[in-house]
């Protein structure tokens, strides 16, 4: 039969596919965008230089671009063919040609963008397995390497605030020694899971090694965060044999500061610096790193006491 102008979109279907008409390509990328498509058939006739811009802007959209892009109609020559398939067409089926090997060339392309899709997936859970820790469920240290490589070299998120907080469990080689690495283990289960909890989408966790964890926030509130953590670790009923354990962190956060913060190596420096700090002071709070060397305490408790007038700020 013969084909309306226009773009269509090919669903594959059990009984074969779906063949979808759209006479924009503003409609069919929103289709698309809906996940409505499997390939893109553009209908081809006199004027080629539509279709050519028709095919470019469907090769350039991150929606379409990995569609199989096929043009059936009139091709006048082997200049036109060569014009066409530059702008990204992948498969010419001009008017003429064979009913069954059109369908059969687009069978093709079918099966080839399933097999594709399929290694993707694959690829997916192959690096989502090497990025993760499987003690805890966050990410490794590999992961968070190269977050934060990416976190200072990339410009779109070099114009975010920022900030990387590490956190250390109080006194962990002892809650091993006196519990058992099994509760240990769930100590650093259960305390994975309140940051994962508290974390907003844009945040990456990542278990640093042992029993520290470190965290790449976005946005202006890092002490804020860094608060939450501590009330919600001392708050956790943990429990071993029916005896309740207290848990405590010690946390340094700092925020990145393009003056001082240079490499990844100066950031985690200057986060391990306010680490230090929280646990010279007594752990079971977190301290902020200032770039001058001067650190805030950030400790809950502290600031409570502090609106209520019983104690002075807090600091060195």
């Amino acid at each position: 039969p013969a084909y309306r102008r226009g773009f269509f979109g090919i669903e594959s279907r059990p009984e074969r596919y779906r063949l979808l008409f759209f006479s924009r390509v503003e409609d069919l990328l929103a289709a698309v965008g809906r996940r409505m498509g499997d390939a893109v058939i553009v209908r081809h006739e006199a004027a080629a230089l539509e279709t050519l811009g028709a095919c470019r802007r469907l090769k350039a959209d991150d929606r379409a671009g990995d569609l199989p892009l096929l043009v059936t109609g009139s091709i006048r020559d082997q200049a036109e063919a060569m014009d066409l398939m530059a702008a990204g067409v992948d498969e010419l089926l001009p008017d003429g040609i064979d009913g069954a090997y059109a369908r059969a060339r687009l069978d093709v392309w079918l099966r080839m963008r399933a097999r594709l899709a399929s290694v993707a997936r694959a690829k997916r859970r192959l690096q989502e397995t090497a990025d993760f820790d499987r003690l805890t469920n966050v990410g490794n240290r590999a992961a968070f390497d190269r977050w934060i490589q990416e976190a200072m070299g990339t410009e779109r998120r070099r114009a975010r605030k920022m900030a990387l907080i590490l956190i250390d469990v109080d006194h962990f080689k002892q809650i091993n020694d006196g519990h058992g690495h099994p509760f240990g283990d769930r100590v650093l289960r259960d305390i994975a899971a309140l940051m994962k909890d508290r974390l907003r989408d844009e945040d990456q966790v990542a278990r640093y090694g042992g029993d520290e964890f470190a965290i790449l926030a976005e946005g202006p509130d890092p002490q804020i965060l860094a608060r939450s953590l501590l009330r919600r670790v001392r708050a956790h009923p943990f429990e071993h044999r029916g005896k309740p354990i207290r848990v405590t962190l010690s946390i340094g956060v700092a925020e990145r500061d393009h003056a001082t913060i240079e490499t990844p190596e100066d950031w985690i420096a200057a986060a391990d610096q306010a680490l230090y700090a929280a646990k010279e002071a007594g752990r079971d709070r977190a301290e902020l790193y200032r770039p001058m060397g001067r650190v805030q305490v950030l400790d809950i408790r502290d600031l409570e006491r502090m609106r209520e007038g019983e104690a002075r700020p807090l600091g060195f």
